[in-house]
């Protein structure tokens, strides 16, 4: 395949931007039911998503006064671009990037990449004039540090167990020792813990019509701008359940070469992340909600604890035999 055409069809077709932008709506479709369910609500229909980003995309977007609009386009195009980028950049099964440029992928680059959307929301809550927008992006600021660290240390203590950085090889063999298994299972704990807040929706409380939706770094962001936000959260979600799956699900399926099965292992285990998410979101307890206490001192407690353990297993693993 000629490489310019190869990067067309992964940046256009697949695994690129038609693909990205169904498989968000599919998941967001998902994730919005199974929250729901949770919540004893009605199921949300499929086209409620698509519907809800038209209606804002059609509004005039309403800048606070003192703020820049370019600013606030500039970080809502961020949310879009940042999640869409992790994806065409990693080695799915059947990449034409992978044929046409080489591509490898970055363990390193694909989890950076997952912190753009999150840090744009809080640049467009910071930048906002009420105080109550400013004191819930506080509050995403304070969960996003306590997820950080943990999706750090999980990262790197998986990544000493691989042979390198590239994602192509990422793999698991069969005769792997147990203290090698053992580092990745405590690194993919501590890696999950992060993911309901990677993959966070700030609009995600909608479905529940008996309870009024809560303030959000994105309170005063409308039209266009929020549409953007609503998209990239969905592809977000994607993202972050991609990364999961490529770092710490995928190596372990190593010997299987049958492309059709590939497919099959990447689709089964990204819902099964989507799903696990809006479960977390949709049965965790509402009053922790609204509590005031920062809620870094739990990120702090078991998934950090998780990473550690994962890091000491890893530098025991590299002693060898």
């Amino acid at each position: 395949m000629n490489a310019v055409i190869g990067v067309l069809l992964a940046i256009l077709v697949y695994p690129g931007l038609l693909v990205a932008l169904l498989v968000a709506w599919a998941l967001s479709w998902v994730r919005t039911s199974v929250f729901a369910a949770a919540r004893g609500r009605p199921v949300s229909a499929p086209l409620a998503f698509l519907g809800a980003v038209r209606t804002s995309f059609d509004k005039e977007a309403i800048i606070p006064a003192g703020v820049s609009a370019t600013a606030i386009s500039v970080a809502s195009l961020s949310a879009v671009v940042a999640p869409l980028l992790a994806l065409i950049f990693l080695p799915l099964p059947g990449n034409p990037l992978i044929n046409a440029v080489g591509l490898q992928g970055d363990i390193i680059a694909a989890s950076a990449f997952l912190l753009a959307l999150p840090l744009a929301r809080l640049f467009v809550g910071w930048v906002a004039p009420s105080p109550l927008t400013r004191l819930a992006t506080d509050r995403s600021a304070r969960l996003l540090a306590g997820a950080a660290l943990p999706m750090a240390l999980a990262v790197t203590a998986a990544a000493q167990t691989f042979i390198s950085l590239r994602l192509d090889t990422v793999t698991t063999p069969a005769s792997a020792p147990t203290i090698i298994l053992l580092t990745r299972a405590l690194a993919a704990a501590a890696f999950a813990c992060a993911l309901p807040v990677l993959a966070r929706a700030t609009t995600l409380t909608q479905v529940d019509q008996q309870a009024p939706l809560p303030s959000s770094e994105l309170g005063e962001v409308s039209g266009r701008n929020l549409a953007a936000f609503r998209v990239g959260e969905a592809l977000q979600l994607v993202a972050v359940a991609a990364v999961f799956v490529t770092i710490f699900i995928v190596p372990l399926a190593g010997g299987v070469t049958n492309t059709t099965a590939r497919y099959l292992i990447w689709a089964v285990a990204i819902l099964a992340v989507a799903v696990a998410v809006a479960l977390w979101d949709g049965l965790r307890n509402q009053a922790v909600e609204r509590a005031e206490r920062p809620p870094i001192t739990w990120w702090l407690g078991v998934p950090v604890l998780l990473a550690l353990a994962a890091l000491v297993a890893a530098a025991w693993a590299g002693r060898g035999p």
